[in-house]
């Protein structure tokens, strides 16, 4: 778990957390209090864990009908521009509180989107796109 912690960083700085096997941590967490209680006498099962990586998307709950519809569309979108040959794009999708019928799709090129930004072991010249925090209280939350 250390070495996972000190692995080469994201572009961006942070600590690449798909990297991190946090469920045979938490196994190993579990498993070292069904000992302690073992050897107190207040347990006395077995215990065999079966760990899985599932990856960002498996931490999540369902998709709602929304997220359905906004991945299709986007996708739908994506293939689109890649049909009529524009490429290096992000797919954007607009008025998304509107009806569906109402959205609007596009694209924007991803150069626009990224940032020199400095950080420490990488080349200045090492372009990335900046993550923004959610702000919990924000309006547009």
């Amino acid at each position: 778990m250390k070495q996972q912690l000190l692995i080469e960083r994201q572009l961006s700085g942070q600590i690449k957390l798909s990297q991190i096997d946090t469920e045979k941590l938490i196994a190993h967490m579990v498993e070292e209090e069904l000992n302690r209680r073992k050897r107190q006498g207040t347990y006395n099962g077995k215990f065999g864990p079966v760990t899985h990586f599932f990856g960002y998307q498996g931490r999540s709950g369902h998709p709602s009908h929304f997220d359905c519809s906004l991945g299709s569309t986007m996708g739908y979108t994506a293939a689109t521009l890649v049909q009529h040959g524009l490429t290096g794009l992000v797919v954007t999708v607009n008025n998304v509180t509107a009806p569906a019928s109402e959205w609007r799709c596009g694209g924007v090129p991803i150069i626009g989107l990224m940032d020199e930004i400095p950080r420490e072991g990488f080349k200045k010249t090492d372009l990335v796109v900046p993550s923004e925090n959610v702000e919990l209280k924000a309006k547009t939350y």
